[in-house]
């Protein structure tokens, strides 16, 4: 890690105040994840922006197949923010098993089902 690498990691874990062993697990990521995570937007409540970063440390972790499994769900229906952050907070299985449901037709009838589940 370069110190300017190292320091917007510390910025970004500080901010949201990260759990130290998900800190570790970021630390480990490729640079290119890594700043992807961090470059995201945050969400107006710091715990949102925290279970969204740690799915996708998580993800990160699991390798393509868990990133591309969660982009195609988030791109696939519109959730209301708080329900897809009650999805990020949810137990890793339960999520993985919301969010790797086959594709409905129409995205209203996607967030509906994902909705209902969650």
């Amino acid at each position: 890690e370069t110190a300017e690498l190292k320091a917007k990691l510390s910025r970004f874990e500080r901010a949201i105040d990260l759990e130290p062993c998900t800190c570790t697990s970021l630390r480990m990521l490729p640079t290119e994840d890594a700043l992807r995570i961090i470059s995201e937007p945050f969400f107006d409540e710091k715990e949102a922006t925290r279970a969204r970063a740690t799915q996708r440390i998580q993800d990160a972790l699991d390798g393509p197949e868990a990133q591309e499994r969660w982009q195609r769900f988030e791109s696939s229906c519109t959730l209301d923010p708080k329900i897809l952050v009650m999805l990020y907070k949810l137990p890793r299985e339960m999520a993985v098993d919301i969010v790797s449901q086959p594709p409905l037709p129409d995205r209203q009838a996607q967030a509906k089902s994902a909705t209902d589940r969650i």
